[in-house]
This record gives C-alpha cells, sequence and structure tokens, in this order.
C-alpha cells in the first residue's frame, strides 16, 4: 500500500513539473531557448558540438532578456537569435523581426561570446541613430551595454576576455571613453540609461529632420546627456531641471520622490504638473518612484489617464542598486512609467 501512495507522489510531482515547465515555455519569450539550452549543457559530454549549442543558446538568451528587463525590447529593438554555422557562412542579418547572428565555433568560448554580445549591440541597438549622436557616445553605448549583458551571463571568462581585449584597449585609446562609460553606468544603477536616454534617442528615427544638421544632433545628444544624469543620481532633497526641450527631444520627468507631498495634496500638483508640460509642448513624460512612492505614482498616471490628458505607453517595474552611507549594498524596487499626450487637450 504505501508503494501505491509513494508512486502517486511521484506522479504528481512529475505532472506538476511538466505543467510548470508549459506554462513557463508559453509565459516566458525565453523560457523555451533557457530549457533547450540546459538540455544540450547536460548532454555536451556525449558530443562535444552540444557544448557549444549550449554556450550559443545561453548568449542569445542573455541579450534578449537584458533587452526585457531594461526596457528596450519596449521600443521595437528586435530580439537576438545566435546560430552556429561554418566560418564561411559567418554573418549578420535582419530577418523576421530578428537580428540573426551567424557565427563559427571558436576554440574560446569566451571570445565567441564577446564578440557575439558585441556584434549584437552594434547592429542591433538603435543603429540608425548611432551616426548622429558622435563617436565617442557611440563607441561609450556600444562598450557599456556590452559589459552590461555580458555581467548577466554569469561568464567570468567572457568579462575578463572583454575587458582584456576590447574595452581596456579602448579607454587607454580614448580616456573620454572611460569618463562616458562610468556615467552610463551610473545611469544604469538607476535605471535610467535604458529607459529613458536610450529610449528618447531611438524616438530619432522617426523624428528627424532634414533641416537639422548632424552636427546640431550631436550637440543636443550629448546635451540631453548633461541633462539626464544629474536627474539619475540626484540625492534626496536635491533640486535639478527636470524638463528638456530642444529641436528633437521634448520630454519632462515627474519625480514622486515626497510621499508626504501626495499625503497632504493629493494628486492634484502632479496632473497640473503634467498638464502645463503637454501644453508646452512636451511630447514624453517620465513617471519616476522607487520604493513605498511606486503606488502613488501609478496612481497618478491612473488619473492623468483617466482625464484624458495622457496615454501611458509602458509601465516597467524594475531594481535600482545603491550604495547606503554605511558602504553596504543595497537593492529597491522602482517603476518607470512612459505617458505621452492623449491628443485631444
Amino acid at each position: 500500500m504505501n508503494w501505491i501512495i509513494i508512486l502517486v507522489w511521484a506522479l504528481g510531482g512529475i505532472l506538476i513539473f511538466i505543467v510548470s515547465w508549459v506554462i513557463y515555455c508559453v509565459l516566458s519569450p525565453t523560457g523555451f531557448d533557457r530549457i533547450r539550452g540546459n538540455l544540450y549543457l547536460f548532454l555536451s559530454p556525449i558530443r562535444k558540438k552540444w557544448r557549444q549549442e549550449a554556450i550559443v543558446i545561453e548568449t542569445q538568451n542573455k541579450i534578449n532578456e537584458y533587452l526585457l528587463k531594461s526596457g528596450l525590447e519596449g521600443i521595437g529593438l528586435p530580439l537576438a537569435k545566435v546560430e552556429l554555422v561554418k566560418p564561411e557562412e559567418v554573418q549578420t542579418l535582419i530577418e523576421n523581426n530578428e537580428i540573426i547572428l551567424k557565427l563559427a565555433p571558436r576554440r574560446k568560448a569566451s571570445q565567441n561570446i564577446v564578440s557575439t554580445v558585441l556584434t549584437y549591440v552594434s547592429k542591433g541597438i538603435i543603429p540608425g541613430v548611432k551616426p548622429y549622436l558622435g563617436e565617442d557616445l557611440t563607441k561609450s553605448i556600444d562598450l557599456t551595454l556590452t559589459e552590461l549583458i555580458l555581467t548577466r551571463t554569469a561568464n567570468v571568462n567572457a568579462v575578463r576576455t572583454f575587458s582584456r581585449k576590447v574595452l581596456l584597449p579602448a579607454f587607454r585609446s580614448d580616456p573620454r571613453l572611460k569618463k562616458l562609460n562610468d556615467t552610463l553606468k551610473r545611469m544604469d544603477t538607476r535605471g535610467w540609461f535604458t529607459r529613458v536616454l536610450l529610449r528618447e534617442y531611438a524616438y530619432w528615427t522617426i523624428k528627424m529632420w532634414p533641416t537639422i544638421e548632424t552636427e546640431e544632433m550631436i550637440t543636443e545628444a550629448k546635451k540631453f546627456l548633461d541633462f539626464l544624469y544629474p536627474i539619475a543620481t540626484k540625492e534626496h532633497g536635491e533640486d535639478v531641471e527636470l524638463t528638456f526641450q530642444e529641436k528633437l527631444i521634448n520630454m519632462s520627468v515627474v519625480l514622486v520622490a515626497k510621499g508626504d507631498k501626495y499625503f497632504e495634496k493629493g494628486v492634484y500638483p502632479y496632473l497640473k504638473a503634467i498638464e502645463i508640460n503637454i501644453r508646452n509642448g512636451v511630447e514624453t513624460i517620465y513617471a519616476m518612484a522607487i520604493a513605498k512612492n511606486i503606488d502613488i505614482a501609478r496612481y497618478i498616471a491612473f488619473c492623468a489617464s483617466r482625464r484624458k490628458l495622457v496615454k501611458i505607453v509602458s509601465k516597467q517595474d524594475y531594481t535600482i542598486r545603491y550604495i547606503d552611507k554605511g558602504g553596504v549594498p543595497r537593492t529597491q524596487p522602482a517603476i518607470c512609467i512612459v505617458l505621452e499626450p492623449a491628443g485631444d487637450n
């Protein structure tokens, strides 16, 4: 009798695992590929090529997971698809809204991972805008994104290879890249690098005017970075400018940083600020909040949408990383809500 109970429990556990696996594959854009990669890795002792396939799939997953978690996927950037092919077939192409990276097997897996991520970043992330950002800012964006994605692969050898063969040589050849890299990474710890800076740059593909010279666009791109950095890194109680309006970028930030302001005056001051911004021609509004103010930001966006001031383009929860006054690494939940004028104001 006991063995029947054990068998029923075992079959129930297997059924729960299968159902969970199916749900994960359906709900997660990278779920099926992650399971497929783990299967290749498990079977790799049998066949050497399966080890290479596992690395390729894992690299593809990390690129796509970064796009999904960083907010980049929400601005129309294609997901990556990585394939292992013969050396003479190596190429990069866009097909069915995917960046397909066809790479030849290499002796060192770490070098293959680095070249895969670097190729995707340079070819797949705002490629049409980069000529108008300036050479130093473009290089810094590519280097920073590659570093951030590689760090998430947890492949120590790949990170070391990138640092030794790509990142440090670039810093030595142009010291400005080191400063820009530090700036972009610090913005990333607060969630502003991909969710705000790159999103605004990406909008340029539909905003570019033939009357604007390339040098003007390069100047505006750097000016916007200089504007955004103090907001992204501001300390509590510090006042900063929250609206940027130039030829290509017209945006504003609603910082929900003081919960007591909401509890004293309600949602009205925030809605009034949004209304004034729209009246002044602002095209995109970012409602940003952390920790206990997240629900307030959600409510502000809901009220603004309900009053037909704005439409909610996207909402993304994420985690910020920081060092507290005692030098201890901490994390906090955060949210970025992208709003645009409703169009009938």
